[in-house]
């Protein structure tokens, strides 16, 4: 971790274990600040970056639906761990970190953490297996998956599908093509 003069926070990516963690002097000692941080890095290096995939590039616009999931998960993982970590949930969260603080407030922390973990694991894991443009559909599908996993008989499902219908996640992503001649970007 850095300590720098000023702006934000900052986790640049890498090559791998080389990336940089830099803080604000001034925001060295808000452990939130810090928390925060180190979730951004967490994430980053647990989901793939869907434009290392084989096809990705050719497979546009279609690709784009991969990114969208892939940060949509990823932000509101994040999101949840942290407030949970804090025990607080911010004005600003967004519609799915949201849904998992209902479910949290429904069964307690001890139970959504774990369910939590397993969607994570399930979106890391086999994205594919839950992909969908309609982030409603993929979020249920992640959480009945991890559901699954941590209970047995999936005796909260029906409890956290109502969560779900009363709670829709309302996530839109504008995917555009623009048309660019390569050559202006040609060094030659």
């Amino acid at each position: 971790m850095t300590v720098h003069e000023g702006g934000q926070a900052i986790y640049s990516p890498p090559p791998v274990y080389r990336g940089e963690l830099q803080i604000p002097r001034l925001e060295v000692t808000n452990r939130k600040v810090v928390t925060h941080l180190y979730a951004v890095y967490v994430m980053n290096m647990a989901f793939p970056d869907p434009s290392k995939a084989p096809g990705f590039w050719e497979a546009i616009p279609h690709s784009f639906d991969w990114i969208n999931i892939t940060n949509f998960f990823s932000v509101d993982l994040r999101r949840y761990f942290h407030a949970s970590y804090w025990n607080a949930i911010g004005d600003d969260s967004s519609d799915g970190t949201l849904v998992f603080w209902k479910i949290r407030e429904a069964f307690g922390r001890k139970f959504a953490d774990k369910l939590v973990s397993k969607v994570c694991r399930v979106a890391v894991d086999s994205l594919a297996e839950v992909a969908d443009t309609d982030f409603n559909v993929a979020l249920a599908k992640a959480l009945k998956i991890a559901d699954g996993l941590e209970e047995a008989y999936g005796q909260k499902w029906p409890q956290i599908q109502k969560i779900l219908n009363d709670n829709p996640v309302d996530v839109k992503f504008v995917n555009r093509v623009v048309n660019v001649d390569p050559r202006e970007f040609s060094p030659y």
